[in-house]
């Protein structure tokens, strides 16, 4: 069989290869000239190569695969995903970097491969022929996982299975996890086509009758299989290994994923690529958060069961079309509002206790806000409205929302959805039907799957309305208006509480409206919304969104709700209604102070039982928006102005301020900084714990005492106002109110995991002029940033005549426009210039300048580090430079005005410059360079923000009067000294009240004189030593000084140098050469002897010697060879030079200059022939 596979594809490659010759000749003719930029580019298969079995072979003209292929995708630009198209039907898509699918499957002929940008424009294709024979598999797939159930795991976790195609016996199969050994082998039954089989791990009755479409083996071991956090999961035809396995899926919340032995299997067999995962708590588009998955919830395929072999065919929740876990049957739900029609007024006549208004805006994609919606209204369905509650909801979906249909059919009754994405409302009564219902596709004559009659969201309304209302812009105010209006026409209560749910940024938008091209609703929105409601104050207005906890937030909606309840973290969906609307209708006269701690209590406590990530990022709070928040406001606006001015400060201490010079690590704005840095962050950095900031700033030792007045009241005020506050382990440090202080304003910060430990669950850290998603009204206006610069002090911004950039502030934000946070935080993105203490240079009179050094290492910069600073110096606010350093009129404090203390006379954080005699005052302009930077995710222009800010100091040169000359005085040698010695050695000082500028002396004798002399640096005192030769007799030594005015004081010694009597006669000594032997007695004739004369005195004027010898041999030396006065002090001898042998001696004496002569001294010595 395999020898006529081989011959097969020997002919297949025989016949591609003659086609490619026809087809080469011509490619290079008619293929293309791209001249355009391409961003995105299939890079494999490449066309016109050949491929076998995923390998690159060689370019033959055409594109040819044979077997399996990896699409490779390469991009210029950063994407959110690749969608691989086969033939224009969608097959694979990525969302990870490097994009890459592996297309295994039986297919041959001719196919396209079409790239596309998820959700942009970008693509390419290639055209190719392949023939891949890869053996069909059973169309049995692993449909959905429970890995996490209720309490403990062991024995109740299951593995679902769906069969797609023929019916098949499953003798022998089996499923492991990630260890690769059998956990399950399956019994010897028939799986027939289009049904499901529920393998459950513990103790039950096997049911393999699938007459109602699902079966269920009890493998009965009682033990817990598979791990919460991570594993894999895989389905094998016999014992496990690459040969039988057919399906396989391995998920990972930790990020740091390990693969198994079945995960081997599975890339071997080529199901499943390399390094992916499936992993729960990935990040979806814009920031939001997809729900996490907490027990009994589980993972599973779409409805379809379609297999790609990639994570993206896994969603939580029992797969993405899916609500909640369905073993047994398909993974589908319908989010069906049932109309319902109440015969009589939705509420009674009289006032209720409670109202409760749910405002869900759920039209959202890419994540599962709409099943968390269905979540949260089946549970307010299990409590529903009583005698004391009103509980009513308005939604908006996307497109699983929909309403329910009854659809009629011979057999029976099915219900099926239509008008999804519509908006939805109604009143809420307890809903305890039983029974299940089937469920239908649109346009499909067939049921999908079968869910409990309970599951159905029941809408009751009056007569003649519907619950149905059309589509509505959530991102608008007059939805949320009309929605109150109707709820207090037709349940009026004592106490009104609202609920808005949905996503969130804190003052940047809530209630995000997809279909309405990503609307926002913005603060300006919901004030408006409110206002407008004919409830004139909420007891409670909360929010099940992301981020809301903050400051800004509560003071836009403080007329229009007593309570706020909020989270300053990332919202994990409250999920708790029905217990808390429980007690709710077992306490109803609790006060809303009460209930608003009482939320929060309940949802710290539904976090608590959470193992996931929700069980440590989570945090809510109540906040009282009554006088106390009021007076935090006031305190924190009264903190900012004194913040404010700190941001000048270039070296504060707690207790002095403008301190120390030189030092940016001193002043205030890094004093701020470094606690900023620390303070309790969420998953937008942007937002921060106030407490916690506030109070590490009260503490701070470093921090002037003015600057910090006020601290403690805020303290005390949040303390007052947070009635209420829960939080997990990773937010020891928050304290239940939060506030907007982005650490940059113009520079992206990096990608940061917003929820660590959960893989990627990743949040990109915007600067302050990137507030998306905040806009002026909607998506067709600009971005709106917190606040507009409009400072007219020390760095001060370019606006005037000019729109301020890059984008214009939010409308109406009441917190920003009744306090001076905005313009605290202005001031601390811009730098704080340091130009060093002020200086007095005395030069005495006729030094034409003093050579000054200005130092602006003190400078600093919040928003950055330094090395993006330039530092500009106007030596002279008087006098106005049109040729500066970098253009005429210098304007380098940027405010468009040319000034006389602006211009760039230098460039450098320490320069030097010479000040002729005069008072100046010198400007540093710091320059932040942070608006050279093009940043296209701002403005498609360079941002300008000219960050600038001025310090002076004062350099005064003052020229002294001078006419006193300077005062020399000789120390040694004293006048009249006598000396023998020739050289002496002169030392003393000099003195002057201006400075010296030269020193030298004079040196005379009776027969000359000598002189020297050398600059010095406007010394008023002078240590002088030095050294001169003295001559015979006397000698005069003088030294002056001189200062810049050309005064000249001088002193004066008289040495006597005389030379010493000479009495002593020179000593002489001999010294024998070699050869030598026995001491030196016996020599040769040419040994050299030397014979060397000392004299300490008058010194050695001549050496007189004699040699004598034996001439007749009777060991008498009685004969005078020669002799010799020689004028030296040394002279050398040879005895051979005399022809001298045998016994031999030498007779010397020394004269010195004086006439002492020396002894005759005697040498004897034998010379050998």
């Amino acid at each position: 069989m395999k020898k006529k596979i081989w011959v097969g594809m020997l002919g297949i490659l025989l016949m591609v290869s003659i086609y490619a010759i026809e087809i080469g000749e011509s490619y290079e003719k008619i293929k293309p000239s791209l001249s355009f930029e391409q961003n995105l580019e299939i890079t494999k298969p490449r066309q016109g190569y050949l491929y076998i079995f995923d390998r690159e072979i060689a370019p033959i003209g055409i594109t040819f695969v044979i077997g399996m292929i990896t699409i490779q995708i390469e991009t210029t630009e950063e994407i959110n995903g690749i969608d691989i198209y086969i033939d224009n039907e969608l097959k694979f898509t990525d969302f990870t970097y490097p994009y890459s699918r592996l297309w295994n499957e039986r297919v041959m002929g001719r196919h396209t491969i079409k790239a596309i940008e998820h959700g942009g424009n970008e693509s390419d294709e290639v055209s190719l022929f392949i023939f891949n024979l890869v053996k069909a598999k059973p169309t049995v797939v692993i449909n959905e996982i429970m890995f996490d159930a209720f309490g403990s795991d062991a024995g109740k976790e299951w593995i679902e299975l769906y069969n797609k195609g023929d019916s098949i016996r499953i003798k022998g199969w089996t499923i492991s996890n990630a260890n690769g050994n059998a956990i399950a082998t399956l019994p010897n039954w028939i799986f027939p086509n289009d049904s499901y089989l529920i393998i459950n791990f513990g103790n039950g009755n096997n049911d393999n009758d699938f007459s109602d479409g699902n079966g269920t083996f009890y493998v009965g071991s009682n033990q817990e299989f598979l791990d919460n956090n991570m594993d894999e999961c895989a389905l094998y035809t016999r014992e496990p290994s690459e040969n039988t396995i057919i399906d396989f899926i391995s998920y990972c919340y930790e990020g740091n994923y390990t693969s198994g032995i079945a995960y081997e299997y599975a890339t071997k067999a080529g199901i499943w690529n390399d390094g992916e995962y499936f992993n729960p708590s990935k990040s979806i588009q814009d920031d939001s958060i997809t729900l996490l998955i907490e027990e009994e919830d589980s993972i599973g395929r779409d409805s379809y069961s379609n297999d790609t072999n990639m994570p993206t065919d896994w969603n939580t929740l029992g797969g993405k079309d899916a609500f909640k876990a369905s073993p047994g049957r398909c993974n589908f739900d319908a989010f069906g509002i049932v109309d319902m029609e109440m015969q009589s007024q939705i509420g009674m006549a009289d006032k209720k206790k409670w109202t409760i208004m749910f405002y869900m805006a759920a039209d959202s994609q890419g994540d599962r806000l709409e099943e968390t919606a269905l979540i949260e209204l089946n549970q307010l369905e299990k409590v529903g409205s009583d005698e004391n509650i009103n509980i009513v909801f308005e939604i908006d979906g996307r497109n699983k929302v929909g309403r329910a249909i009854t659809i009629h059919f011979p057999e029976e009754d099915w219900v099926g959805v239509e008008d999804k994405g519509m908006t939805f409302r109604g009143y809420l009564k307890k809903d305890d039907r039983t029974g299940y219902v089937k469920l239908v596709r649109r346009g499909e004559n067939r049921w999908f799957t079968q869910v409990k009659k309970s599951s159905l969201i029941y809408a009751w309304h009056r007569p003649n309305e519907s619950a149905t209302i059309g589509e509505v812009n959530t991102g608008t105010a007059a939805p949320l208006t009309d929605f109150i209006n109707w709820a207090k026409r037709n349940v009026p209560a004592e106490h009104y509480v609202l609920i808005l749910a949905g996503h969130g940024k804190g003052w940047k938008g809530v209630l995000r409206d997809y279909t309405s091209n990503k609307d926002w609703l913005y603060m300006h929105e919901l004030k408006d919304a409110l206002s407008d409601a004919n409830v004139m104050k909420f007891d409670i207005i909360g929010f099940d969104a992301c981020l809301m906890g903050t400051v800004e937030v509560g003071y836009q909606i403080r007329q229009y709700a007593n309570y706020m309840v909020a989270s300053e973290e990332i919202e994990w969906c409250w999920n708790f209604y029905d217990k808390l609307f429980k007690k709710l209708q077992d306490n109803p006269d609790i006060s809303p102070e009460n209930f608003s701690k009482l939320i929060v209590g309940q949802y710290g406590e539904k976090r608590r039982e959470s193992h996931r990530c929700s069980g440590n990022y989570y945090t809510l709070s109540a906040i009282d928006l009554g006088p106390p928040f009021l007076e935090l406001v006031q305190s924190l606006d009264k903190l900012s102005i004194h913040l404010k001015e700190g941001m000048e400060d270039w070296g504060d201490t707690e207790l002095e301020r403008f301190k120390e010079h030189y030092s940016p690590n001193d002043n205030c704005q890094m004093d701020v900084k470094k606690i900023l840095w620390n303070t309790e962050f969420y998953c937008d950095k942007n937002y921060i714990d106030l407490y916690d900031f506030i109070f590490s700033l009260a503490c701070s030792s470093d921090i002037n005492t003015y600057y910090k007045e006020g601290a403690s009241s805020v303290v005390n005020a949040i303390d007052e106002v947070v009635i209420a506050e829960e939080h997990g382990d990773s937010h020891l440090d928050s304290n239940g109110i939060s506030i907007y202080f982005p650490r940059n304003q113009t520079l992206f910060g990096p990608k940061h995991n917003c929820c660590q430990g959960y893989g990627n669950l990743l949040m990109k850290e915007n600067p302050f002029d990137y507030p998306l998603p905040s806009r002026l009204i909607n998506h067709a206006s600009s971005l709106a940033i917190y606040a507009e610069d409009h400072t007219t002090q020390w760095g001060k911004a370019p606006y005037i005549g000019n729109t301020p950039h890059p984008w214009p502030e939010a409308i109406n934000l009441l917190f920003r426009m009744n306090t001076h946070w905005d313009e605290f935080l202005h001031r601390y993105y811009k730098p704080c210039a340091d130009a060093g203490e002020n200086q007095t240079i005395f030069i005495p009179q006729g030094q034409p300048y003093a050579t000054v050094t200005l130092d602006g290492s003190g400078s600093s910069s919040a928003d950055d580090n330094t090395s993006y600073l330039k530092y500009f110096w106007d030596f002279d606010d008087r006098k106005d430079d049109s040729s500066g350093n970098k253009i005429p009129q210098d304007d380098m404090d940027a405010d468009g005005i040319d000034e006389t203390n602006d211009d760039n006379d230098s460039m450098g954080i320490k320069v030097t410059h010479e000040f002729a005699p005069g008072t100046y005052v010198v400007t540093l302009t710091i320059w932040d360079d942070h608006h050279t930077i093009n940043d296209r995710k701002t403005n498609s222009t360079k941002n300008t923000h000219w960050k600038t800010d001025q310090d002076a100091c004062i350099i005064r040169v003052i020229e002294l009067l001078d006419e006193e000359p300077p005062i020399p005085k000789i120390i040694t040698p004293e006048d009249g000294t006598t000396t023998t010695n020739d050289i002496i050695i002169v030392t003393g000082n000099a003195t002057d009240d201006v400075g010296i500028k030269q020193f030298g002396y004079t040196l005379k004798w009776k027969d000359g004189e000598i002189s020297d002399s050398w600059e010095l640096d406007n010394l008023t005192s002078y240590e002088f030593e030095f050294e001169v030769e003295l001559h015979e007799n006397w000698n005069e030594i003088t030294v002056w000084a001189k200062d810049y005015a050309g005064n000249e004081g001088n002193d004066s010694v008289v040495v006597y140098y005389y030379l010493e009597e000479d009495t002593t006669p020179p000593v002489t000594i001999e010294e024998v050469g070699q050869p030598s032997w026995e001491g030196g007695y016996r020599v040769s004739s040419e040994t050299p002897i030397w014979l060397n004369a000392t004299d300490d005195l008058s010194g050695v004027a001549s050496i007189y010697y004699e040699v004598w010898s034996d001439e007749d041999g009777d060991d008498n030396v009685d004969t005078m060879k020669a002799n010799a006065t020689i004028p030296a002090s040394s002279v050398e001898i040879h005895f051979g030079e005399y022809e001298v042998y045998g016994i031999a001696e030498l007779h010397f004496y020394a004269t010195d200059n004086s006439g002492n002569v020396e002894e005759m001294k005697v040498k004897q010595h034998y010379v050998e022939s």
